[in-house]
């Protein structure tokens, strides 16, 4: 826990992903930013499996978190599924983080199961229209996208 007590020292806004954590982990984590008087967390929901599949993702856990924090709760998808995010989305996950890139064929692990643009439009167009309104943003990492959905709950 280092890592998130000296992020959560810079009193700046956290994202943090479960991964293969235990919630006791994810609770010790959230202690650990409120004991350095950072309470702006969110955490998202992660399945450490590339690309999860959307068997395995248990998105059951959103709603135990959102039932045990009172923070933003989200899911980071390495999953090729938009119906795992929207089925996420509709349990209560405000942020939707997805692998972004600009062309599955580009040489990388991650790119085989990115979301494309065109695809992109896509999930947002039927987040927007079904569930709730969406905003879309993304991070450049190397030859990668992450991007971030964020939905207005």
């Amino acid at each position: 826990m280092p890592l998130i007590r000296h992020i959560a020292k810079m009193k700046k806004p956290m994202i943090i992903s479960t991964g293969i954590g235990t919630m006791k982990e994810v609770e010790e984590a959230v202690n650990w930013c409120l004991l350095e008087n950072n309470d702006q967390i969110a955490l998202l929901h992660c399945v450490a499996n590339y690309p999860a599949l959307p068997e395995e993702t248990n998105l059951s856990v959103i709603t135990s978190m959102l039932k045990k924090f009172s923070f933003p709760i989200g899911y980071s998808d390495n999953g090729e599924s938009e119906l795992v995010d929207i089925a996420a989305v509709s349990l209560g996950a405000c942020i939707v983080e997805k692998h972004y890139t600009l062309d599955k064929k580009f040489d990388g692990p991650d790119h085989f199961f990115s979301i494309e643009p065109k695809d992109m439009n896509f999930e947002l167009e039927v987040i927007e229209g079904k569930v709730f309104t969406a905003s879309f943003f993304a991070v450049r990492s190397q030859n990668f996208f992450i991007a971030f959905l964020v939905v207005l709950c």
